[in-house]
């Protein structure tokens, strides 16, 4: 058999069992598997008891939940796996609650939703980026080429970008906008690394809000030019030029659309989709095209780096505003 034609075989027998995978999840969710599993261990006799369900197509159910790594194995006990615990914390529904309105707004008939629902699930997972901040972190020299800086965060979200950062250098201190409750969820990261001395919260809409008064060594904006309109990231990044000091830096944290499409991932183009239609106007921009805006706010060209602890297409811009403005 010819390699293409192979290749076309295996492509459309793991489209089947991603529909499959996808179908046995939300069974599983509704009959209570999940809810069983993830109170303790159980053997399969438990399991049936508990759910009620059919002996022969649950032993079957759990064979794919398996597969999938949502569960776990041990002679005869089943247990939840890490990755369930996460799914059943902050994402029960595997995006179901935006996801169901594909079809509608396919047909013009539901609009694109407001960003805040997105925002604020953006904040609950933000601790995710652990691994992806680490490496901005490494990336940016804090601690070694990058010593005592004063960081302004536009969207601070959970937290996570900038305490990195911080957590690197003792010298260095924060000012983080966003809403009230993201810099709730902030806070809480904060204290639990013991920065809070070294960080401050300002209340403002990152995305229109006055900013606090610099000048700053280094402004970070961290997944929000995602989530808006080309014209107003270009007004952001000027507003982080504005108050950033001549010879310091923006950073721009985000993940990115590939330049050949053929490059794009499945996690990438599913990102996408999500921004379409939780966002009136979000959409993953490619590396080149953020540089240009930053150039068009008056910093220089923007250096690029790859953050690649992460499914999506991550990645690190940083441009150096210049003495004078344009």
């Amino acid at each position: 058999m010819a390699i293409p034609q192979e290749l076309t075989i295996r492509k459309y027998w793991t489209l089947i069992g991603i529909n499959a995978s996808s179908h046995a999840i939300r069974a599983a969710r509704e009959v209570g598997l999940f809810q069983q599993l993830l109170t303790g261990q159980k053997t399969f006799g438990e399991l049936v008891d508990a759910c009620d369900i059919q002996p022969n197509l649950a032993t079957r159910i759990l064979d794919v939940l398996v597969a999938t790594g949502l569960i776990e194995r041990y002679a005869e006990h089943y247990a939840a796996s890490q990755t369930l615990g996460l799914l059943a914390q902050y994402d029960a529904d595997l995006g179901d609650h935006y996801l169901d309105s594909l079809v509608d707004q396919l047909r013009c008939d539901l609009p694109a939703g407001s960003g805040d629902a997105f925002r604020r699930h953006q904040v609950a997972r933000g601790w995710t980026r652990t691994p992806l901040a680490m490496q901005a972190a490494a990336v940016l020299e804090i601690g070694q080429k990058r010593r005592d800086l004063r960081i302004l965060e536009i969207g601070c979200g959970s937290g996570v970008w900038t305490s990195t950062l911080a957590f690197r250098d003792p010298g260095t201190t924060i000012i983080a906008v966003d809403h009230a409750d993201a810099l709730a969820e902030a806070k809480k990261m904060i204290e639990s690394i013991d920065l809070q001395d070294r960080w401050t919260g300002f209340e403002a809409d990152p995305t229109s809000g006055e900013l606090p008064e610099g000048p700053f060594d280094l402004v970070v904006i961290p997944e929000l030019l995602q989530t808006i309109d080309d014209a107003l990231a270009v007004t952001i990044l000027g507003r982080a030029a504005d108050v950033t000091r001549p010879g310091g830096e923006v950073a721009v944290i985000d993940f990115f659309d590939p330049i050949d499409p053929k490059e794009r991932s499945l996690a990438t183009a599913v990102q996408n989709l999500e921004l379409g239609l939780r966002t009136p106007l979000g959409r993953l921009k490619t590396a080149p095209e953020v540089s240009q805006f930053m150039v068009g706010a008056g910093l220089t060209s923007a250096l690029y780096a790859t953050l690649n602890n992460a499914p999506q297409n991550a990645g690190l811009l940083l441009a150096t505003r210049p003495e004078t403005l344009n």
